[in-house]
């Protein structure tokens, strides 16, 4: 600010501190502004096609700290405690699923909230373990997994068996893998396209809970009452 370093986000060599969900805030002291024009320099780097610099706002410390506050808390904090739930949902199923093998659909919502965690990971840290290109085919390979467990889930819960759209399910999550692997600078722009499958396969399973919600209405109300129950009596054995 006029010549004078506030503060910065962290390191521009590789990898680069992550800011892309943290907002940052920084006092200005009085002694630094200048009667008539003030300016501000700000240096930002990125990747190729995901590089933005969000709203820059200056005013009183009693307005701009709370919305700093809240905004920090919505979106570091609470990722941070979904990573944790998520994680530790993630351990439990599995270990529910390493008690009883034949039961996979244990083994697919843990694969769901694992994935589920490693993307709210992405939210709150900064300075990643590996290197940027490799850390952004993780979060991005984690979108199609946990869109891949969870209809691998869906229909496990749902006592239904579907070949074909399973195996349709993994591959999708697979060549997602592959393509963010060889698509380089272009990797934003390729993702953005491929999750589009992701959004194809959210409405598959809402089609598919809703069909079978429809089937039970339609059931007798004794038939209707056991199959509701049966999830119920697995789960207590």
């Amino acid at each position: 600010f006029n010549d004078k370093l506030l503060g910065d986000g962290g390191s521009f060599a590789e990898p680069l501190a992550r800011n892309w969900a943290r907002p940052l805030y920084f006092d200005i002291p009085s002694s630094l502004w200048r009667d008539g024009e003030n300016r501000i320099d700000i240096r930002l780097r990125s990747y190729p096609g995901s590089g933005l610099l969000g709203s820059v706002l200056i005013g009183p410390q009693a307005l701009l700290q709370p919305r700093y506050e809240w905004v920090y808390f919505f979106q570091v904090q609470l990722s941070a405690g979904l990573f944790l739930a998520t994680l530790g949902v993630s351990v439990f199923a599995f270990g529910l699923w390493r008690k009883r093998p034949g039961d996979s659909q244990y083994l697919w919502f843990a694969v769901a909230a694992f994935a589920w965690s490693l993307l709210s990971s992405n939210n709150f840290i900064r300075h990643i373990p590996m290197p940027s290109p490799a850390w952004e085919w993780l979060m991005f390979s984690s979108i199609a997994w946990w869109s891949t467990a969870l209809g691998l889930f869906v229909h496990r819960m749902l006592g239904k068996r579907y070949p074909l759209i399973d195996s349709a399910l993994v591959a999708y999550a697979v060549l997602a893998m592959v393509l963010y692997a060889v698509a380089g600078e272009y990797l934003a722009l390729v993702a953005a396209v491929w999750m589009l499958g992701s959004v194809l396969i959210g409405g598959y399973l809402v089609w598919r809970l809703l069909s079978v919600r429809g089937s039970l209405l339609r059931m007798p109300h004794d038939s209707a009452r056991r199959v509701l129950s049966s999830p119920q009596q697995i789960a207590l054995q």
